[in-house]
């Protein structure tokens, strides 16, 4: 029985990619044939009010119509989920190299190799004839040589001038170093005589005015010593005796004395004032002769250091201009060569480009050139490694943004049949490839764009070949060992919270009950009818109809026979468990019906693929029955074709069309 459930979940996991793929085919179709698209809308709303106008008419004439309401359901089971994106691409080599060369009008001497060849890195793949281009190669490396001698010889004039001026400079940059040390030793020692002068000459002036004063002092005790003399001899003649007479004679001549001491003394002060004077004069000359020297060796000074900075800007000019000419020749060197070397460059490129060698390992797809015929240019030959391939695709621009490198991928080619060869996406454009349609040549045109990707094989196979076609399935997310639901199975309460309605449990033992008394579920359900005496508006009493799933051989898995474990029934649930389909209300629902009751448990979402949503909630349990949807169906009628899709393993879910797909 395990093995049966695994086979079925296989079919639905194939049967969801289909899905998957379906849709986005529709989308893309829908995008680009609008027109197609309006009127298909149109015709499906004439359709639907159509419908509704023929099912008013058949309640009118009193015709039977649908009857009373049932619960599709599931078994809650922890599964492995994920979503992918399907895409189409080309199997390339993952190393691909095309020789070029930009010779032309040259002929093909040998030729080794043709399309499908194996070849090695270094194999000598063709050869084009070289004897022109070598006999203009030996021409240009002459015109070299001669122009690298001239322009050498250029470079050492240059460069010999220049070392003259370096030295020139030198030798006026010391001689003006010594004028400026011998100019600045002239002015100290001009500066120190006139310093020296000054104070000699300050001391004359000093020495003079002392002179001068003794000289005055002298003259004034002279003078006031014969302003004496004078009275005395007036008081001389005045007198009337003689003794009087003789006492003032004595005066007199002792005044007289002092007279002569003073005149004596006169003489010398004046003597000396006279020399200070003759001093004062000769140190003021010397003095003022000290200040002009001081002022010329200042001058001299000044100069020398005014000829030294320029006799330095000289030179650095010079050596400047000298270097510049040296520069100058080397560039002119470097120019006048640059032609013949680029020629001679050229030339031996070409030559070497006439041997063409393998730059990798692998086949030979492409080659344009045959031996004996002229080569016009361009491309030579294509070189791919097919050793290791990996898938080039385009995503469209739907999808990109959902593609990321990384992301593992599941890739399947018509030569590989049912085997999956793991991937890796190792490269995403950053950039388009547009790509243009129009709606089946009507006026309506749209313009799509996609993006290249390339992905890289984890293992090589050795039925692939380059060219071939690959399907590639990209996984985007995946949850593991998670409880999951088809999406259509959420709902979202009053509050806004996510939740979903199991079979409550009370329904199951009264099913239990059921079938240990032999009561069927529509005896139960007529009993409990009554008991509730519910009728509809017309006073007639509802019925109940609980339909049963059962799998058929068509729900096996390659016409197998499953083989059913102990307290199983052969419909492939465990004994006991309700039915895929039932009739009934919900808890807290009015109604003459009184099947079995839904729960209410608020979950959380998480990963949602395209037909499974993964949930998560302290109620949930393995084994619960999920309430997945409603079923209609005319009273008291059982819907074989309905009660076969709602087995958990055969189900289109939500809606989603089934068969198509990336395989």
């Amino acid at each position: 029985m395990k093995q049966f459930f695994k086979k079925k979940q296989e079919i639905n996991v194939e049967e969801q990619e289909n899905k998957k793929q379906n849709i986005r085919w529709m989308g893309r179709f829908l995008k680009r044939h609008k027109g197609i698209t309006c009127v298909v809308v149109i015709i499906i709303i004439g359709s639907m009010v159509g419908c509704m106008i023929y099912h008013k008419q058949q309640k009118a004439s009193g015709f039977p119509t649908e009857g009373s309401k049932g619960y599709e359901t599931a078994v809650l089971t922890k599964r492995d989920i994920s979503t992918s994106i399907s895409v189409t691409g080309t199997v390339a080599a993952a190393t691909t190299k095309t020789i070029t060369t930009t010779l032309n009008n040259i002929d093909v001497k040998t030729l080794n190799v043709a399309v499908g060849d194996m070849v090695t890195l270094g194999d000598t793949l063709l050869e084009f004839d070289d004897s022109d281009l070598s006999e203009s190669l030996s021409d240009a490396k002459e015109s070299l040589s001669v122009s690298q001698q001239q322009s050498s010889n250029n470079v050492k004039n240059a460069q010999r001038q220049y070392s003259e001026a370096v030295e020139n400079a030198s030798v006026q940059a010391t001689r003006a170093d010594e004028n400026v040390t011998s100019t600045y030793h002239s002015y100290t020692s001009a500066a120190a005589t006139e310093s020296s002068s000054k104070t000699a000459y300050q001391d004359a002036v000093a020495a003079r005015e002392t002179a001068e004063s003794e000289s005055s002092k002298a003259k004034e005790t002279l003078t006031k010593l014969e302003s004496q003399l004078s009275k005395l001899q007036t008081q001389l003649k005045e007198a009337t005796t003689e003794n009087k007479k003789t006492s003032i004679q004595e005066k007199i001549d002792a005044k007289q004395e002092e007279i002569n001491t003073a005149k004596s003394d006169d003489e010398t002060k004046s003597a000396a004032l006279e020399a200070a004077q003759k001093t004062e004069s000769e140190a003021k000359q010397t003095y003022e002769q000290a200040t002009t020297a001081l002022e010329q060796a200042s001058s001299s000074y000044t100069k020398a250091v005014q000829d030294k900075e320029d006799t330095t800007r000289n030179n650095n000019s010079n050596l400047a201009q000298q270097e510049s000419s040296l520069e100058s020749a080397k560039l002119q060197s470097v120019t006048s060569t640059n032609n013949d070397e680029s020629q001679v460059k050229s030339l031996q490129e070409q030559v070497d480009s006439c041997v063409v060698t393998a730059p990798m390992s692998g086949v030979i797809t492409a080659l344009n050139v045959k031996e004996g015929e002229t080569f016009s240019g361009g491309e030579v030959l294509t070189i791919q490694d097919n050793s290791n391939l990996m898938i080039e695709a385009t995503v469209d621009e739907y999808d990109i943004a959902d593609v990321e490198k990384g992301m593992s991928v599941v890739v399947k080619t018509d030569a590989t049949g049912d085997e999956e060869l793991e991937g890796e996406i190792t490269y995403v454009a950053p950039t388009p490839e547009s790509s243009s349609g129009d709606a089946m040549g009507n006026a309506t045109s749209s313009t799509s764009v996609s993006y290249k990707i390339e992905i890289t094989l984890k293992s090589q196979n050795d039925r692939l070949r380059i060219g071939m076609s690959a399907k590639a399935s990209i996984l985007t997310a995946s949850a593991t060992d998670v409880f999951a639901v088809p999406y259509d199975a959420i709902e979202t309460n009053a509050d806004g919270e996510s939740v979903i309605y199991v079979v409550d449990n009370s329904s199951i033992k009264k099913d239990r009950r059921n079938e240990e008394t032999g009561n069927s579920a529509e005896d139960t359900q007529t009993t409990e009818a009554k008991d509730n005496a519910g009728t509809d508006s017309t006073g007639v009493k509802e019925e109940t109809d609980t339909t049963i799933e059962e799998n058929s051989d068509e729900n096996m898995s390659h016409g197998e026979k499953p083989e059913f474990a102990e307290g199983e029934k052969p419909n492939g649930k465990p004994e006991g468990a309700p039915n895929g389909t039932f009739e009934g209300t919900s808890s807290g629902e009015s109604g003459s019906d009184s099947g079995m009751q839904k729960k209410e448990i608020v979950v959380e979402v998480g990963l949602e693929s395209d037909y499974y949503t993964e949930i998560s909630s302290d109620e949930l349990e393995e084994g619960m029955l999920i309430i997945t949807g409603t079923s209609t169906q005319a009273s008291g009628e059982k819907n074989t074709s309905d009660s076969q899709n709602t087995s958990l393993f055969h189900r289109g879910g939500g809606g989603m069309p089934a068969g198509g797909g990336p395989y």
